[in-house]
């Protein structure tokens, strides 16, 4: 018979965990006084989870290929911002370089701003319309072929 005990290895035997090729010899000293170390700790009541995952991706072009001014770009990522923070409560923006294959050939890039957000279940599923509706419309406005769009990791293309 193999005896299994939390964070002390595996053992097998009639004395039980006597024989036990233990990972750390402070639990097998507990244990061996009787000791439980099998108590798991209780989640702190100031942590709480938003496991919904949404992104905005934000160009820096018009018209595709077009690039547009600093301060535009900023508008845009600002308009970003106070959308997922009204509809869900916060966001986090990262600045990156993106690329796409031209219709032509070649590769064009850009700069690009990703705003996050995070919500409940219970948030994104009240907003998830508004959300696509609002990338759908940020396409228009900026002349896009399309808006990439980030639900829990997957990137979707709005177009």
């Amino acid at each position: 018979m193999t005896h299994i005990r939390r964070g002390m290895g595996v053992g097998s035997g009639k004395k039980g965990y006597y024989n036990l090729v233990h990972q750390d010899s402070w639990i097998h000293t507990l244990c061996a006084k009787g000791i439980s170390t099998s108590i798991k700790p209780r989640p702190s009541r100031n942590i709480f989870a938003l496991p919904i995952q949404t992104a905005i991706i934000v160009p820096s072009t018009k018209d595709v290929y077009k690039p547009i001014s600093a301060s535009e770009f900023k508008r845009r990522t600002n308009e970003v911002r106070n959308f997922l923070y009204k509809n869900f409560g916060g966001y986090t923006s990262v600045q990156g370089i993106g690329a796409v294959q031209k219709k032509s050939g070649g590769i064009a890039t850009e700069s690009v701003n990703v705003v996050y957000s995070y919500a409940t279940r219970k948030d994104y599923l009240k907003n998830k319309k508004d959300f696509l509706k609002y990338a759908k419309a940020k396409k228009e406005n900026w002349k896009q072929d399309s808006v990439g769009i980030i639900i829990e990791n997957d990137l979707f293309f709005v177009s």
